[in-house]
Formats: C-alpha cells, sequence, structure tokens
C-alpha cells in the first residue's frame, strides 16, 4: 500500500507583502512554478514556510489557496511543542482537503524518548483517519527521534505512515526501511537526498527545489533507472551549501526574490539575508 505518491515535495515559502501579509497572488503563482519545475507535492506552514509565525486563519487561508491551485498533494504542517495545542490546531483544519499531516518532534521541551513516543501515539490516536509524519530535525529541536521509538510508533499507530529526516543519521532510515517496507520516508536535506535513496528514501522535502526543481527530479528519476549521477548529486550539494548560508528559509527568499517575486520578506524574529551571503547567490542564479 502507497500512502504518499510524491517524491520531489517542496516546503513552500509563504510570500509577504511590505505590510506583512500573505501575498495570495504570489504564493498561487509559486505553487504553479514548483509545480512546473517538476514538484509532486507541497508543504504549507512548515520551517520554510514560517510556520510558527502564521496565524491559524492564515494557516487555512494556505490550504484553501493550495487547493484551488493544484492538484499536487498537500502536505500540512501542524507541528507544535504542546501535545494539547497541536490537537486543537488539527481539529481547526481537518476538514481542508489534504494528503498528510506532518509533526515535528517537540522542541524546547526537550522531551525524553517516552515523552515524544506519547506525543506522536496521543496526536495518531486521537485522529485515526489522518495519515501523519513525523518530522525529525535535530538541529532545531535539540533532541531526536530515536529508532525503537520510530518503531513503537510505527507498530501502534498505523496512520503514522512517514518520516521527514533532516539528520545525517543515515542508519536509523535503513534500519527502518528494512522492518517496514511500506514506510515512506523522505530526506529533509537537499544536500543528502541522493545517500538517503541509497538507504531506502523515497525522495525529498525540498527547500530548493522552488529555484532548482528540475535538477532534483532529475537526480530521482536517474537513480529510479539505476543511475547514480554523481556529478548532479554534487552541483545539487554545492547549492545546498550555497542556500543554506543563513537561517532557512532567509536565504531562499532572497534567492526567489532575484528570480523575480516581489513579495519575499520575512516576519519578525527573522530578517534579511546579510549583505556577505549575497553575492554567492547572486553567483549561482548567474546574476554576476
Amino acid at each position: 500500500m502507497v500512502f504518499l505518491n510524491s517524491k520531489l515535495i517542496t516546503a513552500l515559502v509563504t510570500p509577504f507583502n511590505k505590510n506583512g501579509a500573505i501575498d495570495e497572488d504570489e504564493l498561487v503563482k509559486l505553487i504553479k512554478d514548483v509545480e512546473n519545475q517538476g514538484s509532486d507535492g507541497i508543504v504549507v506552514g512548515g520551517t520554510t514556510g514560517e510556520g510558527s509565525s502564521l496565524s491559524n486563519d492564515e494557516l487555512i487561508r494556505l490550504i484553501s489557496l493550495a487547493n484551488e491551485t493544484s492538484d499536487m498533494e498537500l502536505i500540512i504542517n501542524v507541528g507544535l511543542n504542546s501535545t494539547h495545542k497541536t490537537i486543537e490546531l488539527i481539529h481547526q483544519i481537518k476538514e481542508y482537503k489534504h494528503d498528510a499531516l506532518m509533526v515535528i518532534v517537540p522542541y524546547y521541551n526537550k522531551p525524553n524518548q517516552k515523552g515524544i513516543f506519547e506525543h506522536f501515539k496521543e496526536i495518531a490516536n486521537t485522529f485515526k483517519n489522518e495519515k501523519f509524519i513525523i518530522y525529525n530535525v535535530p538541529s532545531r529541536t535539540v533532541v531526536k527521534i530515536e529508532e525503537n521509538t520510530l518503531s513503537d510508533l510505527i507498530n501502534e499507530c498505523p496512520n503514522i505512515i512517514g518520516l521527514k529526516h533532516a539528520s545525517m543519521d543515515l542508519d536509523l532510515v535503513k534500519q527502518i526501511r528494512k522492518k517496514w517496507s511500506n514506510f515512506v520516508v523522505y530526506s529533509g536535506d537537499d544536500k543528502l537526498l541522493l545517500d538517503m535513496m541509497k538507504c531506502g528514501a523515497r525522495g525529498v522535502i525540498s527547500v530548493i527545489s522552488h529555484v532548482y526543481g528540475k535538477e532534483i527530479k532529475e537526480l530521482i528519476e536517474d537513480y529510479e533507472k539505476g543511475i547514480e549521477n554523481e556529478i548532479l548529486n554534487q552541483y545539487i550539494k554545492d547549492i545546498s551549501d550555497t542556500i543554506f548560508c543563513d537561517t532557512n528559509p532567509i536565504s531562499i527568499k532572497y534567492a526567489l526574490s532575484k528570480k523575480g517575486y516581489e513579495s519575499m520578506n520575512l516576519r519578525l524574529p527573522l530578517v534579511e539575508l546579510d549583505d556577505k551571503y549575497k553575492n554567492d547567490i547572486n553567483i549561482i542564479l548567474n546574476l554576476d
């Protein structure tokens, strides 16, 4: 059974105009653009979408616009570091069309593995008709989900169907895929895409696909044909290193602004890209 078909999923930025409001026209344009570049799905309200800065009403508007604009698979980020608040948010958005919900390993609280297990179990059991993707990103949460914890969750909660894994721990991907052939894993880091596919990942939830979607899709399709395109893989790694010179989504919004998008403003506490990084991004965009 395949729960998600997407291989290239773009973690969509949220366009904000100079007044700080969502620019709906640019959002629609952006969704169409990433689809034309090869994306099969999108995430709204995630880290790249500055989800922690969105109101619930704004998140609902993003969901509605995504559904009106495209038939790509839609993943909604609902992850908070409060189990109760996460459940409240899901109650508000669950009637809107979507394919899966993404929930981050709780940040700031620093729960132990038992707490992480109970957090996801409570959410999954409250909404048994929903499909959940766990987002493991230790660089932002400090704590991480361990293999035994993830295995227990997969075993007890069949509606936990996937993992977005933004970590160098490739062994976790190997072991989980060996035990659970139907469980889908996505690289949460563009530069680890090929490495993770070799371990059994289906594809990537990508940031740089806003601009380099065709290249990432080519890498995925080549690997599926049995071709490990190391030249393209190294190119994507180099691009990723440049784009991630500052906190995501600061740099990708700068890159999009140079590609003609006008509403790539950020919400505090994020601020504009430092001038010392701009030239490097201009170079990879062939602007200098």
